[in-house]
C-alpha cells in the first residue's frame, strides 16, 4: 500500500512541477537572459556610463526613470522616440526597452515588430541582436506553433553560438507548451546530458525531464 501512495505522491510532484514551469518558466528564462545579456552587452553599458552626460545619455536616463510607471505605453513611446534618432548601443538598448514596455502593455504585435527591426537592422550589435531574437521567441510561446519558434531561433542554435543552449531550452519549452511531450523530452534529455551546457540549463532540463516522465 505504501508503494501506491509513493507513486501518487511522485505523480503529483511531477504535475505540480510541470504546471509551475508552464506558469513561471518564462520568468526563469528571462532572468537567465538578463544575466547573459548583461555580460554580452557590457560594451554598450560602458558606452552608456562614459557618455551619461551627453544628450542621448540624459534622454535614456529619463526614459529609464519611467519604467516603474503604470502607463507602459508612455514608457514605450519614450524609448521609441530615443531610438528614432539615437545611434550605436543607445539605439539598440532603447529598442529593447521599447519592446519590453510594449509587452507589458499587452501590445505583443507591436513588440514583435520592434524585435524584428532590431534583428534586421545592420547597425544592431551582434550580441543585442541575439537578445532580441531570443526575447521575441520567448514571448511568442503560446502564440505561435513550436515549429515557428524553432525556425526563428535557428540562427542561435548553429555551431558554437553562445546562446545555443538557452535557445534549445526555449524550443523545448515551446514544445512542452504545445503538448509535444516527446519533442520536449528529447531536447531536455540532450541538454541535461551535454557537459558543455551551463550548469543552470542542465539542472533545469533534468528537473523538467523528470517532471514530464523522462523515461517515457
Amino acid at each position: 500500500m505504501s508503494d501506491i501512495f509513493k507513486e501518487v505522491e511522485e505523480d503529483l510532484r511531477r504535475e505540480q512541477s510541470l504546471e509551475l514551469w508552464k506558469k513561471y518558466g518564462k520568468y526563469v528564462l528571462a532572468l537567465a537572459v538578463v544575466i547573459v545579456a548583461t555580460a554580452a552587452g557590457i560594451v554598450s553599458w560602458k558606452e552608456y556610463r562614459e557618455r551619461a552626460m551627453n544628450e542621448q545619455g540624459a534622454e535614456y536616463a529619463s526614459a529609464m526613470a519611467l519604467i516603474g510607471e503604470e502607463d507602459q505605453q508612455r514608457v514605450a513611446d519614450a524609448f521609441g522616440a530615443l531610438a528614432s534618432h539615437a545611434d550605436g548601443g543607445y539605439q539598440a538598448l532603447a529598442r529593447l526597452q521599447e519592446a519590453a514596455a510594449l509587452i507589458a502593455a499587452e501590445d505583443d504585435q507591436a513588440a514583435f515588430a520592434v524585435y524584428d527591426q532590431l534583428i534586421d537592422e545592420a547597425g544592431t550589435p551582434d550580441n543585442l541582436r541575439r537578445v532580441a531574437r531570443y526575447l521575441r521567441g520567448m514571448h511568442q510561446i503560446g502564440k505561435l506553433p513550436a515549429s515557428d519558434i524553432r525556425a526563428s531561433l535557428a540562427p542561435l542554435m548553429e555551431g558554437n553560438d553562445p546562446w545555443r543552449f538557452l535557445a534549445q531550452e526555449l524550443v523545448a519549452m515551446a514544445e512542452l507548451d504545445g503538448g509535444n511531450l516527446d519533442g520536449a523530452r528529447q531536447i531536455f534529455r540532450e541538454l541535461s546530458d551535454d557537459a558543455a551546457a551551463p550548469a543552470g540549463v542542465r539542472a533545469r532540463a533534468a528537473r523538467l525531464l523528470q517532471a514530464i516522465g523522462g523515461n517515457g
